[in-house]
């Protein structure tokens, strides 16, 4: 458990990443989207050269973000250009641009999330330092390696890890039993679920995805781990596309 962060902090941020999006659903989040999906189509090691850009990223827009909810000081009698624009469905249009305003100004409150956002990225950061760095090879030893071993040619070969289906020592394996066992069930439920509540074609992607796993089982199981990692990844880019696609639908 000490080590949950630094094994899983990549994942997490993409979690909160789609959190950020779907609270924002603007063009920042459209900015933030095109992010995640460059992350997910890339390897981790990838991601680790331009991590460092991605977090200068999240300073340059925290900091427009916050100018732009302040706004300018009335003192300054500055009046902005879009401010007496007449057209129609603009009122929308500037709240998805995160437009500065006197009357209707951005929602504030949006920083909040983008302030976590920031926080586990460069949680991130450091993570990435302690894989590279020799200096912290002992929390890389302790903690184990990140490397991508999902093509190398046996997967299996001195495996560390405690067989915790077979033998369980404490409710931490029974803990992890459950979530490995019975994890992609609750996943593909939320998924049906997901599909049935709205009815539209993003639905129906959803359940023709849903329907596919649960055709094969605990059969799909017993495909090669490539296989499998490739056709959830598929599912995941999927996902990616429907929460793109609906975040730049906002401003219409």
């Amino acid at each position: 458990m000490n080590f949950l962060f630094y094994r899983f902090c990549l994942e997490i941020c993409h979690i909160i990443t789609v959190i950020v999006i779907s609270i924002h659903l603007d063009v920042i989040a459209v900015f933030y989207a095109i992010w995640l999906g460059l992350f997910l189509i890339s390897s981790r090691r990838f991601i680790k050269r331009i991590w460092f850009i991605y977090i200068f990223f999240q300073i340059v827009l925290f900091s427009l973000q916050y100018m732009s909810a302040v706004g300018a000081p009335p003192f300054l009698c500055f009046e902005y250009s879009w401010t007496n624009v007449n057209i129609q469905g603009w009122s929308q249009l500037k709240r998805w641009l995160y437009l500065p305003d006197y009357i209707d100004s951005p929602e504030a409150t949006h920083l909040f999330t983008d302030f976590f956002q920031f926080l586990f990225s460069c949680q991130q950061w450091h993570v990435f330092g302690y894989e590279t760095n020799e200096k912290y090879r002992v929390y890389t030893d302790a903690g184990g390696s990140n490397r991508e071993i999902i093509y190398d040619y046996n997967i299996y070969k001195n495996n560390p890890t405690w067989d915790f289906v077979t033998t369980k020592r404490h409710m931490l394996d029974r803990i992890k039993y459950a979530i490995f066992m019975y994890g992609r069930w609750i996943v593909l439920s939320i998924v049906y679920l997901a599909g049935i509540t709205r009815i539209s074609l993003f639905g129906l992607g959803y359940l023709i995805a849903c329907f596919y796993f649960l055709w094969y089982a605990h059969d799909f199981l017993t495909k090669r781990v490539t296989v499998i990692f490739r056709l959830w990844n598929y599912f995941i880019y999927y996902c990616f596309f429907v929460i793109f696609i609906k975040t730049c639908l906002q401003v219409c």
